[in-house]
Order: structure tokens, then C-alpha cells, then sequence
């Protein structure tokens, strides 16, 4: 599944309460927008207090990536984009990047989740 590395993003909270998020400037600009998306989820979710142990962060991270590419890739708008070019060849991985402006590994997290959501896989 698609991930945003701690060097591409952070999310925290100042003393004062402000939120803030830093973007890695070298991102491109569909990288970039993942990447604010991952972290701004991670914002809604509240963060996790220093000290929190590595399984309950694999599982929050693994929540947040899940979100991420679900609010990139909304899965029925997926299934809207495979049922309209069902005559006319497969929907790559390539085509859902285009489509939803998202980085590769975005769009093969949204066509992977779908196929199991289908058991297809």
C-alpha cells in the first residue's frame, strides 16, 4: 500500500495549538498532494502522543494510508471509471494516476482495494 515516508511529510501540533504541516519542497506536484493528505488525515485523527508503542503506530499509519487513497481515489468514482471503459480495455494503474491526479502507487492501492472489495482477489 501506498505510504508517505517522515522525510515527505509532518504533521504536528505547536504549543499553541496550531496545527502545522511541512511538505518536503522536492515533491512533485501529485507527490505533494498525497503526501498533504496523509498528514492532514493524520491531523483529523489526532496524533499520537511521543512514547506511543510500534504496534499502535503500524496500525495508525496503516489506517491513515487507507484513508488517504480512499479520499484521492473515492472508490466509487473507481468503480465509475472501470464500468465506463469496460468496452473499452483495462483501467491501468497509469490511467487511474491521470485520472485522479494522484502519485502511481496511490492508484495501485485504490485498484488493489477495489479487487478485494469485488473479491477479485
Amino acid at each position: 500500500m501506498w505510504q508517505a515516508t517522515p522525510h515527505q511529510g509532518l504533521a504536528e501540533v505547536a504549543p499553541d495549538g496550531s496545527e502545522v504541516v511541512v511538505l518536503d519542497p522536492r515533491l512533485d506536484r501529485r507527490e505533494r498532494r498525497a503526501v498533504l493528505a496523509h498528514e492532514l488525515v493524520h491531523l483529523e485523527r489526532r496524533l499520537l502522543p511521543s512514547g506511543t508503542n510500534d504496534a499502535v503506530i503500524d496500525r495508525e499509519e496503516h489506517q491513515v494510508r487507507a484513508e488517504t487513497v480512499r479520499r484521492l481515489v473515492p472508490p466509487d468514482a473507481l468503480a465509475r471509471l472501470v464500468a465506463a471503459r469496460i468496452d473499452v480495455g483495462p483501467v491501468t494503474a497509469d490511467l487511474v494516476a491521470d485520472e485522479f491526479d494522484v502519485p502511481l502507487p496511490v492508484a495501485v492501492s485504490a485498484m488493489s482495494r477495489l479487487r478485494q472489495e469485488q473479491g477479485l482477489q
